[in-house]
Order: C-alpha cells, then sequence, then structure tokens
C-alpha cells in the first residue's frame, strides 16, 4: 500500500512540476491589464489581488525582481488591511520566487508561512496549492541531488 501510494504521489508531483515551468510565456496583455487596474483602483482587498497577480505574471515570466517587488507590495497593504488570504499568497509568490532560484530554504520556509496562514483561515483551495509547492520544492531538490 505504501508503495502505491508513493507512486500515485510521485506521479501527481511529476505532472505538477512538469506543467508548472517558470520561464512560460503569458499574455502580455494580462500584465497589462493588471498594471492598468493598479493605478485605477483603490488600495483594498482587490488591490492586493492585482499586486499577487502581477507577482505571479511576473514570476511566470522569470522576472524575479519584479516579481518580488509586487509580492512585497501586496504582504504590506494586505498587513494593512488584515487581510490573511492576501498574505498567504504574498508568501505562495516569495515562495516560489526562490523556489525557481533554487534557494529551496527559503522556498520552503515561505511556502510553510503560507501554509500555517491557510490552515488558519479555511482556504482548501490554497492548502493544496501549498502542499503543491512544498512537494515542488522536494521534487527540484532530489533533482539537484542526482
Amino acid at each position: 500500500m505504501k508503495y502505491i501510494l508513493s507512486v500515485f504521489l510521485f506521479c501527481i508531483f511529476t505532472v505538477n512540476a512538469l506543467r508548472a515551468q517558470p520561464h512560460s510565456t503569458q499574455p502580455q496583455q494580462t500584465t497589462d491589464s493588471l498594471l492598468n487596474f493598479i493605478k485605477t483602483t483603490k488600495k483594498d482587498t482587490l488591490f492586493v489581488n492585482a499586486l499577487n497577480a502581477l507577482s505571479g505574471q511576473y514570476i511566470n515570466a522569470g522576472s524575479y525582481q519584479l516579481a518580488s517587488e509586487y509580492a512585497e507590495k501586496a504582504q504590506q497593504l494586505a498587513r494593512t488591511l488584515n487581510y490573511k488570504k492576501g498574505i498567504a499568497v504574498s508568501f505562495g509568490n516569495v515562495g516560489n520566487i526562490y523556489l525557481y532560484q533554487g534557494n529551496y530554504e527559503k522556498a520552503f520556509i515561505n511556502h510553510q508561512k503560507a501554509l500555517k496562514i491557510k490552515e488558519e483561515i479555511g482556504d482548501k483551495q490554497g492548502l493544496g496549492n501549498s502542499y503543491n509547492n512544498i512537494g515542488l520544492i522536494y521534487y527540484y531538490q532530489c533533482l539537484v541531488l542526482k
């Protein structure tokens, strides 16, 4: 039974790792739309979500400095608003930045912080994302060790 579970988990993480290519191209339209949105909206939870989405877009484009800047802005505003989901998503984005830069320790720390908040607020989909990201950290570490 343990063997079947191990094979199943390995397959899931492998498929997700292959799907989550860090340098895939995203339509510039989405980034432009998000940039326009944050110029015209008030600083509320939607603004935090847009900042986090921009961070994700820049992660996917491999622009880690910009991704980090938007994740930090999102986290600062989310803390001011006490918007825990926004804080958790920004930790996840920072974790992914570190993951794709090969800093697995910092990636793990940030994904653990995201996981803890998602547990507190009962965000089941977010928990799944966090567990997946932590699995990717272990997966990438195995590739490095080989």
